[in-house]
């Protein structure tokens, strides 16, 4: 599914968890400032949804947020440390709805920790 950032913004989430970890979502599919966007969109819509999601989705979801961090720090949209601090704030937000889980990435506040922490100068 090639698709453009108006139409991704509107999409369900699992649909656009889909399309990120496609081949369609590659670093130049979108601009820098709209790989943030997202970044942005799917952590606000999945925080707001987090006590409906089925457990059997988080870590798709999971595997599909770090993806587009991944996506907005190589095309330069965000930094390393950024994504970083990103991934911990969505998790300390999610687990204040959801119980911790070792097994999803998202989920495990020691994981969100560390790679902050790894992320420091």
């Amino acid at each position: 599914m090639a698709a453009g950032y108006h139409e991704l913004v509107r999409v369900p989430l699992p649909v656009l968890a889909g399309w990120l970890l496609s081949a369609d979502a590659e670093p130049g599919s979108q601009e820098p400032w709209q790989w943030r966007a997202l970044a942005d969109v799917f952590a606000t819509r999945l925080t707001a949804e987090a006590a409906r999601v089925p457990e059997r989705d988080w870590p798709r979801l999971s595997d599909a947020y770090t993806r587009l961090l991944d996506r907005a720090r190589e095309a330069g949209a965000a930094g390393r440390r950024e994504c970083a601090a990103r991934r911990l704030d969505l998790t300390r937000a999610l687990l204040r709805t959801v119980p911790p889980c070792r097994d999803v990435g998202l989920l495990d506040p020691a994981a969100a920790l560390r790679a902050f922490l790894d992320a420091l100068p």
